[in-house]
């Protein structure tokens, strides 16, 4: 727990309040989730620029909706959005001429 702690408090730049810090626990303890999702989750929001604990607690609540429990099921969910997400997306020859009318 102490070295869960350290990681937040180093990637957030300030230290945890007692709130937060037995928030933590208690998701560790009692909601069972593992230190290393916690910390995926804690890289994805500062990712995100979104370094919060509300968030993060958010990021854990929909990956458990999900049925991700693991940092490799994390990464494959990842893998699979890129795939699904194209980088460029080509313009028909149709469309182009389209566009070409109007700067006419």
């Amino acid at each position: 727990m102490k070295d869960l702690v350290e990681t937040f408090q180093q990637e957030l730049g300030r230290l945890l309040t007692p709130f937060e810090i037995e928030d933590l626990s208690k998701t560790v303890k009692e909601d069972g989730i593992k230190a290393d999702l916690i910390k995926e989750a804690l890289r994805e929001a500062v990712f995100n620029g979104k370094p919060n604990w509300k968030y993060i607690q958010a990021i854990l609540r929909n990956w458990r909706h999900e049925g991700i429990q693991s940092v490799a099921q994390v990464e494959a969910k990842r893998a699979e959005r890129e795939a699904n997400n194209p980088k460029q997306v080509q313009a028909s020859a149709d469309f182009l001429d389209a566009m070409n009318l109007w700067h006419d």
